[in-house]
């Protein structure tokens, strides 16, 4: 692993941890507190379990919107350095087809171009994440 594709997995790691921190993981205790709620005073299994449901319903959603985003930029990066990848061995493969091309640069140019994007995927999450949590808080 190169030291640009190190950085952005572990910007990655990193800015991820901090939105998890900053908004899911609030949002997880609101939904444990609500949770025990609905178990105080039962009425029936069925009032319970739904109850419950509803607790969860914005962290789950908020947790998978993590999840996805984060999964997804990672998925385009590694996309981006096979590509690199299948060019180079095409390279090495018909070296008169690619002449005096250093495809060696190809996946750090996707680590650093990636590297660009998290912070502005991590934004991205933030932003809907607020407006998740303003329209959750409106409706209750």
């Amino acid at each position: 692993m190169g030291d640009a594709e190190e950085r952005f997995y572990s910007q990655l790691e990193e800015e991820g941890e901090s939105f998890f921190f900053e908004y899911v993981l609030p949002q997880q205790r609101k939904s444990y507190l609500c949770s025990a709620q609905c178990c105080d005073s039962p009425k029936d299994p069925m009032t319970s379990r739904l109850c419950v449901a509803q607790c969860r319903r914005l962290v789950d959603t908020l947790r998978k919107f993590y999840v996805e985003e984060l999964r997804s930029l990672a998925g385009r990066y590694e996309k981006c350095a096979e590509r690199c990848e299948s060019v180079g061995d095409e390279a090495k493969a018909n070296p008169m087809t690619y002449p005096r091309t250093n495809f060696g640069k190809c996946s750090e140019f996707c680590a650093l171009e990636f590297l660009n994007l998290v912070p502005k995927t991590i934004e991205s999450l933030r932003t809907t994440a607020r407006t998740r949590l303003a329209d959750a808080s409106q409706s209750n």
